[in-house]
């Protein structure tokens, strides 16, 4: 009987415990609109943090027509995301994140030998889901799509790691 009951508390430990590290790695974090955002998760190849840093544009933007930003008069921007994995640096660049408005949630998710860091943003009909796909090396892929279902893919950017060098 007791080895019954031993048994029994470690599956209920192994499934609370399983359930919370699962939770953690596919939590969404709630975006700031003025300041730093830190994202973080893990997997047996990647420890991944990711740094999205926001603020808030007073007035209008000039790039944005009053349509298009309907009532919204300061509207949160991301200045810059930050990729570190494994402790390694990752260029991302600015196209990947400068025509995002209004950025909401993000979350980290793994896809077999890939990260994908996922932003949540806008409001209404200008909702939208970012994805930024990469590995160790670089980023390689991003896509945006309507968070209105079904969620199609309207936009798909390739990224190429191009070294220069002074020959």
């Amino acid at each position: 009987m007791r080895t019954i009951a031993n048994v029994f508390m470690f599956l209920l430990t192994f499934a609370i415990v399983s359930n919370i590290w699962a939770d953690a790695r596919e939590r969404k974090e709630p975006i700031t609109d003025k300041g730093e955002t830190i994202v973080a998760a893990f997997s047996s190849k990647f420890k991944v943090r990711v740094t999205i840093q926001t603020t808030r544009i007073p007035g209008r933007l000039p790039f944005v027509s009053e349509e298009e930003l309907g009532s919204n008069t300061n509207p949160t921007v991301i200045k810059m995301i930050s990729i570190t994995i494994n402790g390694t640096p990752l260029f991302v660049s600015r196209s990947a994140f400068a025509d995002l408005v209004d950025p909401r949630e993000a979350r980290i998710s793994f896809q077999s030998k890939q990260v994908v860091l996922t932003v949540w943003g806008g409001d209404a009909a200008d909702s939208y889901i970012m994805r930024l796909y990469f590995d160790r090396k670089a980023v390689w892929r991003r896509t945006l799509s309507s968070a209105i279902p079904p969620p199609v893919v309207t936009e798909e950017t390739r990224y190429r790691l191009r070294t220069l060098r002074d020959d």
